[in-house]
């Protein structure tokens, strides 16, 4: 009787057991499958600004951004501006 009582005490010892092992395992596999897709994420974020640095440094950025930002135009371009 006392053994039959120690047996199921230990299974059920061994169950719960089972069940936090199993609850962690679960959580680290959400976590993992999380963490992966945020270094997808990060990874084309870095594409994108890998290829917009090569892009800065192209001469129609360079253009482009002296005409819009600095109002500097090219030698034989001509202005026009709207009377208000």
């Amino acid at each position: 009787m006392y053994v039959a009582l120690i047996v199921m005490f230990i299974i059920t010892a061994l169950a719960v057991q089972m069940g936090h092992t199993y609850t962690k395992y679960a959580d680290g596999k959400a976590k993992k499958a999380d963490l992966t897709e945020k270094r997808d994420r990060l990874l084309k974020e870095q594409e994108e600004l890998i290829r917009y640095e090569q892009y800065t440094k192209t001469d129609d950025y360079i253009e482009i951004t002296a005409e819009e930002k600095l109002g500097m135009v090219k030698g034989n371009w001509i202005i026009f501006k709207e009377k208000r």
